[in-house]
């Protein structure tokens, strides 16, 4: 009997930790820093997945430049298959404005990390999604 209320107490306290982290409070601890985010991305590949399988290459340069090719992705009909613009950090977000895409409108994203290579991302207008931390880019 004791050994019964002691499991079920530790269940109890289990899913309450399970449920705070993933409260929307214990979600806000989480977003990287504006040292984290360029870290992070600075001179790096990122893999943003796509809902319909597969992932879209989007290159971070180190000097604040970044590119996307769309060609791999299959979804050339819906927009212009590569574009170039500039991103930054500010307000513990990355920024990023594109030539054409999003009709060169600015973007913020908070950032955390799921895991050594995996990000979670939300944008300021409420859509999210993940990514993959790829290899090392230079121009």
């Amino acid at each position: 009997m004791k050994t019964k209320l002691l499991l079920m107490i530790s269940m109890i306290f289990i899913f309450s930790s399970i449920d705070y982290a993933y409260s929307d409070q214990g979600k806000t601890d989480l977003f990287l820093n504006n040292n984290q985010i360029t870290t992070t991305l600075r001179g790096k590949r990122i893999y943003l997945s796509i809902p319909i399988g597969g992932e879209f290459p989007l290159n971070y340069y180190v000097d604040q430049v970044i590119d996307g090719n769309g060609q791999t992705t299959g979804l050339g009909f819906l927009f212009k298959q590569t574009d170039s613009g500039t991103w930054w950090v500010e307000q513990n977000k990355m920024c990023q404005k594109w030539t054409s895409w999003y009709d060169s409108k600015p973007f913020c994203f908070k950032l955390k990390r799921i895991d050594q290579n995996s990000l979670y991302w939300i944008r300021d207008d409420g859509l999210e999604g993940t990514a993959r931390i790829g290899e090392t880019v230079s121009r």
